[in-house]
């Protein structure tokens, strides 16, 4: 039996923790739920690979012989997953 739910995104399912989360009852001292701790790990986890990986990517692109703004199509693509702002990118053609 299929269920619904397997057929959400992760953005979907962050998205719906959050939403689940403002409705939530909370007792003095009481620590957070375990769904919001792993969203907050996988929004930081996001974060860092942002962090770290566009200077890198740029860097590497440019070694590659791209042209100025353009991304190796892998590091493109694992960059806009991760919620990125691609405005100042073109996904480049593989190398």
């Amino acid at each position: 039996m299929e269920c619904d739910r397997m057929k959400l995104t992760v953005n979907e399912v962050i998205a719906a923790v959050h939403k689940k989360s403002e409705g939530r009852t909370r007792y003095e001292g009481q620590g957070p739920y375990w769904d919001e701790l792993l969203v907050a790990e996988i929004e930081s986890l996001r974060s860092d690979v942002i962090a770290f990986c566009a200077p890198w990517a740029a860097t590497y692109a440019r070694d590659c012989g791209l042209p100025e703004g353009h991304l190796h199509p892998a590091h493109y693509d694992i960059l806009a997953r991760a919620g990125a702002r691609m405005d100042a990118f073109t996904r480049g053609e593989q190398p």
